[in-house]
């Protein structure tokens, strides 16, 4: 008999520009801890310099989907869009979310 799959989730939030902060760091010892026992990507929706920096330098998939200019621009509503299909390709069990925009878009 094979072994299960692991369980896969997302971990969505609007920002991240350290792993210091408070929701940021919290989301990151999870995350950190988390991908030993399930498949778990990062998704954020604004680049940093910081997520620059750690896309493919860590234990998990970091995605970064650029949300910037607003709900009013057409690059934002583009973006869902992305965002969307991105989450319905990866197929996640569990989508856990983090601050206002992430909170809203995450639960539909």
């Amino acid at each position: 008999m094979s072994a299960p799959k692991p369980m896969r989730g997302v971990f969505l939030i609007d920002r991240m520009n350290n792993d210091l902060a408070g929701t940021e760091g919290q989301v990151m010892k999870l995350v950190r801890g988390l991908s030993q026992r399930m498949e778990l990507e990062l998704v954020v929706l604004e680049n940093s310099r910081w997520i620059e920096e750690r896309v493919g330098n860590e234990g998990f998939k970091i995605t970064l989907i650029d949300m910037a200019g607003g709900v009013k621009s057409l690059s934002f509503w583009m973006a869902f869009v992305r965002l969307v299909r991105h989450l319905r390709a990866g197929k996640p069990e569990v989508v856990h979310t983090f601050f206002p925009i992430s909170n809203i878009l995450g639960a539909v």
